[in-house]
């Protein structure tokens, strides 16, 4: 089943938000403060160990009862189904979006242009597995049997943020005798900066890019390679050592990656979700296939959530509707992410790409201008160090902005101190951003995402939360929120200046 893009102002409940609003801003208006007490403002889903407190957005029982009214007429629930039964949900590039096929079971069966991908991500998976056992036990090495110490991946964008999240807030997990290293820019500084600290035989490189064309990847893996063969590695001796995983083998290959070390995407996967398949390699190796694997759990028991959970007790289903709320009907335009946990430093990075190149569009595919604010701009950071940055602006500015406040109730480590501490900073300034300050009524409009603990299971589902709250943004503002064409322009310019 194939759903065509529906702009959100043709939808019968689009006046119904629209009058909803006017009286959440009258009431703040007068009184000041909006507080939601009322209990379904907090939506706990007690066995996967999440709660989303939204009793300080600017909503109340009626405007949410109106948010649910529209996410049925824009048939969101079914808008669902056909995403995760690999519908054609990528208009424009026809195509299905099936990164939720990445963390599906053995059992399941996921039929997608006449072809069951699941065996092909499993047969994925099962390598995966043999290169992170291998490393791990010391059969894979480096030349003439040298210990590998690194790993780097070599990749931007998609190919580079989800992999950088998750290796740095999972390193803890990771042994420590091996170090994973990522490039991306195409700014020699990071290149040279390797280059002085890496040791050519004790060192892995995964080159990561689904066209395989991508400039600054090849680029940057061209310097990498030229300088270990002027360290004195052979060409054969390079060639064990490097990995690529893309959707071009034949491009691979061309450039010198030997085909057994090709893994493969997709066109089925883009790449800002693609953390799950073999983009993944550099977290598989560095933490062990157990670690990911426990990952993708965590990710695959939030697809089952989304996908049977009631839409009033759905979170990701919640939280996009908060951000069509804020960012579309309210016209709050920017959305800040504030992690209270230092494992979750880079989740804001991840989430920009994620977010704004997928919803950041002023048309439907069909080609109709939309006339209401889309994606909102995404930016934010880590508490408690934002809070001697950017926080006046929150509490004292003249704009409002929705903001996400993230934390784990539990440590992982033994300084007690220090987590009462971070946890008593959430909660104080989650009220503060709240409230009204300085004559400007209302404040922010602030939710907090708690987590009892964070690991890797809980890592996968909160990625998984976030990807599917942008699928069903897009969907409810008639947005094809999986393919990127403003990404492309740019790449044409700066290679024929290259060129002059």
């Amino acid at each position: 089943m194939s759903f065509p893009e529906i702009p959100a102002d043709q939808s019968p409940e689009w006046s119904s938000l629209q009058s909803a609003a006017a009286r959440i801003r009258h009431r703040i208006r007068d009184d000041g403060v909006l507080r939601h007490c009322d209990p379904a403002a907090v939506l706990a889903i007690e066995e996967l160990g999440i709660e989303l407190d939204g009793t300080r957005q600017w909503l109340d029982a009626a405007a949410l009862d109106s948010l649910h009214a529209f996410a049925r007429a824009q048939q969101l629930e079914a808008r669902r189904d056909a995403l995760l039964g690999g519908a054609l949900v990528n208009h424009s590039e026809r195509r299905a979006a099936l990164h939720g096929a990445l963390r599906s079971p053995k059992t399941a069966s996921i039929v997608s242009g006449g072809q069951d991908v699941v065996p092909l991500v499993h047969a994925t998976l099962a390598r995966m597995r043999e290169l992170a056992d291998a490393l791990h036990a010391g059969r894979l090495t480096g030349a003439g049997g040298t210990p590998i110490t690194d790993i780097v991946n070599i990749g931007i964008g998609g190919s580079d943020l989800g992999p950088r999240l998750v290796c740095d807030a999972l390193q803890d997990e990771a042994p420590d005798h091996l170090r994973v290293h990522f490039l991306s820019n195409v700014d020699g500084t990071g290149a040279a900066r390797l280059m002085r600290k890496l040791r050519p035989a004790a060192t892995l490189f995964i080159v990561s890019s689904k066209s395989f064309a991508t400039r600054e990847t090849r680029l940057n893996a061209k310097t990498l390679f030229a300088w270990c063969l002027a360290s004195g590695l052979s060409a054969s001796e390079l060639q064990a050592q490097v990995f690529a995983v893309t959707a071009r083998p034949a491009a691979a290959e061309e450039f010198g990656i030997a085909a057994d070390n090709i893994l493969p995407l997709w066109d089925w996967v883009g790449g800002r979700f693609s953390v799950w398949s073999a983009i993944g390699l550099p977290v598989a190796l560095q933490l062990g296939y157990r670690k990911f694997e426990e990952m993708l759990a965590g990710a695959a028991a939030m697809d089952q959530h989304f996908a049977k959970a009631e839409l009033e007790q759905n979170l990701p289903m919640r939280m996009a509707l908060l951000a069509i709320w804020n960012g579309t009907v309210l016209n709050m335009p920017s959305h800040c992410a504030v992690a209270y946990d230092d494992r979750l430093r880079l989740f804001v990075d991840w989430l920009q790409q994620l977010e704004m190149e997928s919803n950041g569009k002023g048309r439907t595919a069909s080609g109709e201008r939309l006339a209401y604010a889309t994606s909102q701009v995404v930016w934010g950071g880590l508490g408690t160090n934002d809070q001697h940055a950017y926080f006046q602006l929150l509490r004292e500015g003249t704009r409002e902005t929705s903001i996400d406040l993230l934390c784990v109730q539990q440590p992982s480590h033994a300084c007690a101190e220090h987590h009462v501490a971070l946890l008593a900073n959430a909660r104080a300034q989650a009220d503060a951003l709240a409230d009204r300050v300085g004559g400007r009524a209302g404040g922010n409009a602030v939710s907090v995402l708690s987590m009892k603990k964070f690991d890797p299971h809980m890592l996968g589902m909160l990625l998984s939360a976030f990807e599917h709250r942008t699928a069903m943004i897009g969907a409810a503002l008639g947005i094809n929120s999986f393919d990127q064409p403003g990404v492309e322009l740019g790449k044409q310019m700066a290679a024929a200046l290259e060129q002059a």
